[in-house]
């Protein structure tokens, strides 16, 4: 999906082991903050079980200070399920979503994923600007 950026928006901050309080869970992940709002995708962060759950930069500069100052010209996310053959764990649930974040100085993309067996979903959060989504992986 890609979201409308209405205006420029100049990237202040960018934290990718934001961690914040939702409700009764802990989520963390990535949040850049920007002179119109933030941007972020972030995942719960308690262990249920035998999941395989985190977050992870793709393709992404080491630096990514370098993205400071830089204008957010496009922000488009995915969900990828997996499957028992994808993962390497036998595990046939979970997924996958991924932030692409197109900026005046680079892309940056970023993701959050869990691999379970069916039973220990995470909560997957995306806030860009005013849209909000949530929703289990």
């Amino acid at each position: 999906m890609e979201y409308k950026i209405l205006e420029k928006a100049k990237i202040i901050s960018i934290d990718y082991e934001h961690k914040e309080k939702l409700e009764w869970e802990t989520l963390e992940g990535l949040h850049i903050l920007t002179d119109k709002g933030n941007i972020k995708l972030l995942i719960s962060n308690e262990q249920s079980c035998c999941e395989n759950w985190g977050h992870k930069f793709l393709d992404t500069p080491d630096d990514i200070s370098n993205f400071i100052g830089g204008v957010v010209l496009k922000v488009e996310d995915t969900c990828i399920g997996l499957t028992a053959d994808a993962d390497g764990y036998g595990f046939d649930g979970g997924g996958e979503t991924q932030l692409k974040v197109t900026t005046s100085k680079g892309v940056l993309q970023f993701a959050v994923y869990n691999d379970h067996n069916g039973y220990y979903s995470h909560t997957c959060f995306v806030q860009v600007f005013d849209d909000i989504m949530e929703d289990a992986i």
